[in-house]
């Protein structure tokens, strides 16, 4: 927005104008994030900054079939669920699988797993879903590995 400030003598005295011009009127648009102010303005967080942080697993994690593990996290309201995701056919945009559901969980941080033994060997990664956030937040994709044969 540009503002024009005009001075018109009326009587000997000296009058000024405001004169507004809108860059509506030149066809343009104001955002409302540009008129109201911001949250990173107001010290309030951002609506698109989670509460929840997902842990581990990690990328380079292995978990083995049959063996126990801990999902841990941080942040988040009383009860969690989580959900065990198949990844494997993510990178041909199909949808990705939910293994297993585990929901209303006391919300302690951590859940201590067993990897089924039928499992199939894959990448997989765990989603925990708050009732304070409107999206599930996903951990990052691990492998899921055959347990060592005994010889």
């Amino acid at each position: 927005m540009e503002f024009f400030i005009l001075t018109i003598m009326k009587n000997g005295m000296v009058v000024f104008l405001l004169a507004l011009i809108s860059l509506l009127s030149w066809g343009c648009s104001v955002r409302p994030s540009e008129l109201e102010p911001s949250a990173a303005s107001s010290g309030e967080a951002p609506d698109t900054v989670s509460s929840i942080q997902m842990i581990s697993p990690r990328g380079d994690d292995q978990w083995e079939k049959g063996e126990s593990y801990r999902i841990r996290w941080s942040g988040g309201p009383e009860q969690v669920s989580l959900f065990f995701k198949d990844t494997a056919l993510a990178e041909q945009g199909a949808s990705v699988s939910i293994t297993e559901r585990i929901t209303n969980i006391k919300n302690e941080g951590v859940y201590e797993y067993t990897v089924p033994s039928d499992l199939n060997p894959g990448w997989y990664r765990w989603c925990l879903l708050a009732s304070n956030e409107p999206n599930e937040i996903c951990g990052e994709t691990f492998e899921v590995v055959a347990a060592p044969t005994e010889s």
